[in-house]
């Protein structure tokens, strides 16, 4: 069994999902600097077209439901931005997460 006390010159982080952690798909972000100027405040998006709100059916004399009625359908119209996540961050942890980013974008041949 590993020792469980880490030395004085070491600091262990224990990684742990809290019961809300989730995995998501990021298409884009919106962001601002908090008004204190003390933080940035970042919005997270996935983009989709639209769900419908209502789509009508034929419904033939057995019950059996039939093919959509063409022209019924109710829905936005354009690109659905859903926000997935909000965080707010003081300018040092940005800064950190600007610098990660950079790194992750070097490892994988991006933009640099």
């Amino acid at each position: 069994m590993p020792d469980q006390s880490p030395s004085k010159d070491l600091l262990r982080f224990h990684y742990l999902k809290n019961g809300n952690f989730r995995a998501i798909h990021v298409d884009g972000a919106i962001g601002a600097v908090q008004p204190t100027g003390k933080g940035i405040h970042l919005a997270m998006y996935t983009e989709r077209t639209a769900i419908p709100q209502q789509v009508d059916h034929t419904l033939g004399a057995d019950g059996v439901l039939g093919p959509e009625i063409e022209g019924s359908r109710v829905s936005r119209q354009g690109v659905v931005r859903e926000f997935e996540i909000d965080a707010f961050m003081d300018l040092p942890t940005a800064a950190s997460l600007q610098e990660l980013l950079g790194s992750l974008l070097k490892q994988a041949g991006g933009i640099t």
